[in-house]
């Protein structure tokens, strides 16, 4: 199996393994802002999450919270305006929604940048980043 294709299904496994146990964990009474703020504060009560959430759908957000201490040396609360480092995380999320995109075929990974980004120059070349 090459490395693209183990990706994509070790990212897909661990998605569903994911919805799976939050979706049974998830109340069935009360609307959905309710139950995601039930189910978040199970996971922050249990020792299993502190940081920020946002659910959105399709461009409408659902959801928002914050649960924790961003700093313990500080006593500082997580707030939904809270900075957060998240270094790599996110690098994995974005390529598993890439590839997921390139199998619907709506895009190909030898897209340019700028079909996507009309600044993408500007923007590229200010960043210094190299990547389009």
């Amino acid at each position: 199996m090459n490395r693209r294709r183990f990706l994509h299904h070790a990212s897909a496994s661990f998605v569903a393994a994911l919805s799976a146990r939050c979706s049974s964990e998830v109340p069935t009474r009360g609307d959905r802002r309710t139950r995601i703020e039930q189910l978040m504060a199970r996971h922050y009560q249990k020792d299993e999450f502190a940081g920020e959430i946002l659910v959105a759908e399709k461009g409408d957000v659902v959801y928002e919270g914050a649960f924790g201490m961003a700093d313990h040396g500080t006593g500082r609360l997580y707030t939904t305006d809270t900075r957060s480092c998240l270094a790599s995380l996110s690098k994995p999320i974005t390529a598993t929604a890439i590839m997921m995109l390139v199998e619907q075929t709506l895009l190909s990974y030898d897209d340019p940048c700028r079909r996507f980004f009309q600044d993408s120059r500007t923007l590229w070349a200010q960043s210094r980043s190299g990547i389009c």
